[in-house]
């Protein structure tokens, strides 16, 4: 059918969630034991959300560490499950450095509006993905994949 197709991350998806917000936005998922999936994003000229630097896979401390290094001159607004189980430790770390907003617990979710509306950014960027090779975007292993490496090495 000839169908283009666009792969939208939930990172993204939820940073679309508050796309309103005129700062940095940081997408947060807990992936437990003090481990985060998040992203940091902010609008570009043409107003879109893009992602500053990488994807942040690794533990809360090095997010926080991630945002020290920027040094954002702006607000920074939290949103995901991970900005809820990180809340005091964000607050206690960043507060008195940045000004935090976190959004509202009913938007740390993901929603098909805000899927939709990065994709409808993505394509008007031109961001298409083939159909044939469209996977998911995993930013770590699991842990079973992690112990058979481990378990292979030794």
């Amino acid at each position: 059918m000839q169908k283009k197709v666009i792969g939208v991350p939930t990172l993204l998806s939820l940073a679309y969630n508050v796309s309103q917000f005129d700062g940095i936005i940081c997408a947060i998922l807990d992936a437990k034991n003090d481990n985060v999936y998040a992203g940091l994003y902010r609008k570009n000229e043409s107003n879109k959300l893009v992602l500053i630097d990488n994807y942040i896979s690794d533990t809360i401390d090095v997010l926080i560490q991630e945002v020290k290094n920027h040094d954002f001159h702006s607000p920074i607004l939290f949103v995901g499950d991970g900005s809820e189980t990180y809340n005091e430790k964000l607050r206690l770390s960043l507060g008195g450095i940045y000004t935090l907003q976190f959004a509202p617990p009913h938007l740390n979710v993901q929603y098909a509006l805000s899927v939709a509306r990065a994709a409808e950014d993505m394509a008007m960027n031109g961001e298409f993905d083939d159909y044939h090779s469209l996977t998911p975007l995993y930013l770590k292993k699991s842990q079973a994949e992690r112990m058979l490496e481990n378990k292979e090495s030794s």
